[in-house]
């Protein structure tokens, strides 16, 4: 998958007070929390032909309910971007979490 794992992928970052990450290299393995380790317990799920998949928070707390875990099969990290890739029966889904800060406004970069 990565080549380097890195302690925390950014979901939605702006600033310390105001982000989102996630402590796995799998996005459906934890819940993401804050900076300072406040869990949000926020959920994705996608149902392909019947069938409903977790791709996003902590998977196993859903498979009693009949919910199975789309396979990450791609997770690439930039400096304003998280991509990741899921497999979920015949289906390909892809997410891009995208940092609140565009890079042409440099005063709205410069924000604390």
């Amino acid at each position: 998958m990565n080549q380097r794992k890195l302690p925390c992928y950014p979901l939605m970052v702006k600033d310390p007070n105001f982000s989102l990450w996630v402590s796995d290299e799998f996005l459906n393995k934890s819940y993401p929390q804050t900076w300072f380790g406040e869990r949000k317990k926020i959920c994705g799920f996608v149902n392909i032909d019947g069938q409903k998949y977790c791709f996003l928070g902590r998977t196993d707390d859903f498979t009693p309910f009949g919910v199975k875990e789309a396979t990450q099969v791609d997770l690439k990290v930039t400096a304003f971007t998280t991509e990741y890739t899921f497999t979920a029966g015949a289906a390909t889904l892809k997410l891009k979490f995208v940092s609140p800060l565009p890079p042409d406004d440099i005063k709205l970069l410069s924000l604390p």
